[in-house]
């Protein structure tokens, strides 16, 4: 059923239902992972509930544990069905037919199902008062936290471009001294040079 696709159509339409509504979220998780648990393999359920509902947990700001707490609670109950193996295991120790056990089991079952909706719901509940939701608490400190990292992030760059610039500055300034320096030196020389040829008689002097 999973490599046919069957799931991804299920999940689909019902979480076209859900919009951004935490209970609603929480309530679809337990669904999805009662359906994806009817074969009774507890690897396949969790392939099919996590890929699908843990992008939106992270959307809404719903924590990753209640996904979890929610879908266990769901394959625990859908555990029970004649195919499954604690219900095959029971049967071959009583030594009656898988069906036959589980017949006696299905008014456990489906009160087990309305806890697991329940408890879904009473999980919602608890989501939403964190602030869970595309615009609860969660959501707009979120928000906040990353426009303040973004003003940071934005005076970090002006401060760092001012710095810049007055280096640039100081290099500039700095390599007019040094070329001002070259030239008082270089006149300084000169200076000195026509002072010793005219000492050594290497520039005549003019008579009075």
């Amino acid at each position: 059923m999973t490599d046919a696709g069957m799931f991804d159509v299920i999940i689909n339409k019902l979480m076209k239902f859900v919009g951004d509504n935490v209970i609603g979220v929480t309530v679809m998780t337990a669904i999805i992972a009662l359906i994806g648990h009817l074969d009774g393999g507890g690897a396949s359920t969790f392939l099919i509930v996590v890929p699908a509902m843990l992008p939106v947990y992270k959307k809404m700001h719903m924590r990753p544990s209640t996904l979890l707490r929610v879908a266990v609670l769901a394959m625990g109950v859908l555990s029970l069905m004649p195919w499954a193996g604690p219900t095959m295991r029971a049967a071959s120790v009583l030594g009656i037919e898988a069906g036959q056990l589980w017949g006696k089991l299905i008014p456990v079952q489906v009160f087990g199902i309305v806890l697991c909706l329940a408890h879904a719901v009473l999980a919602g509940v608890q989501e939403k008062k964190r602030g869970a939701g595309l615009h609860g608490k969660l959501a707009e400190a979120a928000g906040t936290v990353d426009a303040a990292e973004e003003a940071d992030s934005s005076q970090q760059e002006i401060i760092t471009t001012s710095e810049q610039n007055r280096t640039e500055a100081l290099e500039e300034d700095q390599r007019l001294i040094e070329r001002d320096t070259l030239w008082r030196k270089a006149g300084y020389a000169g200076i000195g040079l026509i002072g010793v040829l005219i000492i050594f008689g290497f520039i005549p002097r003019k008579k009075h």
